[in-house]
């Protein structure tokens, strides 16, 4: 009976790479213009971004300045910028979503399911009994305790 979710989730992941396989993105950034910012006097990096050939941001902009660093450091931050900008364009596509969503659930049940397997014994039966509870507050300890009463009780607390 153990094998037949096994099997579900590869037939899931098959599909879903099949899905993604198809759902090929290609994103391009381009820079259009790279001109002064008359408000701040700062740099600013205009780019249009493409997205399996259709524009999806038409006017994308960086802003740099003096303390971004040196020209070479600029240039090279300007086209790391837009990386990472086409990355995140990619991973917004809806099946790519999905399939990262997927893909780090398989992953953390791969990584939970032996923790589960070795505690189950040392968990399954255990009873926690607890009679008060207290709340810390100001520098004082607000004692509550299930009772008939429900009473509560203020004491200060002790210095280290």
């Amino acid at each position: 009976m153990k094998k037949l979710p096994n099997i579900l989730l590869i037939i899931m992941f098959c599909m879903v790479t099949v899905v993604c396989s198809l759902a090929q993105a290609q994103c391009v950034g381009e820079i259009k213009e790279v001109k002064m910012d008359e408000v701040r006097g700062s740099i600013i990096v205009e780019t249009e971004y493409t997205l399996n050939g259709k524009v999806v941001q038409e006017k994308g902009r960086s802003r740099y300045t003096e303390d971004s660093g040196t020209t070479e450091e600029i240039i090279a931050k300007a086209k790391e910028d837009i990386a990472t900008h086409c990355e995140n364009l990619i991973k917004r596509i809806e099946a790519n979503r999905f399939y990262i969503n997927h893909s780090r659930l398989t992953l953390q049940k791969a990584l939970t399911n032996p923790i589960i397997s070795s505690i189950d014994k040392d968990l399954i039966g255990t009873k926690i009994i607890k009679t008060e509870a207290i709340d810390k507050f100001k520098g004082k300890d607000i004692k509550v305790t299930y009772d008939s009463d429900n009473s509560i009780t203020i004491s200060s607390i002790v210095p280290e």
